[in-house]
């Protein structure tokens, strides 16, 4: 699983939000990329014992699991904390 800070803008402009990322313009845009501006896919593993849509399609309770997981993954890498005690409706 991957967190990726980006909007379907990027999503039509990939070939370009790569050559951004890996700084590999050709030299007659003279573009020259911004570290702070390269956000690249964020790796998340996936614990054993999470279910995995990659493996199989989920529903019910395994599909809730991997929500709760991928919730959290994303939470955490934004630095923001879980409240265990609050129920998503609150």
């Amino acid at each position: 699983m991957a967190i990726l800070d980006a909007t379907a803008h990027a999503l039509k402009f990939a070939i370009f939000q790569e050559k951004y990322f890996s700084g590999s313009f050709e030299p007659e845009f003279e573009v020259v990329p911004r570290r702070e501006l390269q956000n690249a896919p964020h790796l998340v593993n996936i614990p054993a014992g999470v279910p995995r849509p990659d493996l199989k399609p989920l529903s019910g309770e395994e599909l809730h699991a991997f929500v709760r997981f991928a919730a959290g993954a994303v939470a955490e890498h934004l630095g923001l904390s879980v409240d265990a005690g609050r129920s998503p409706s609150n």
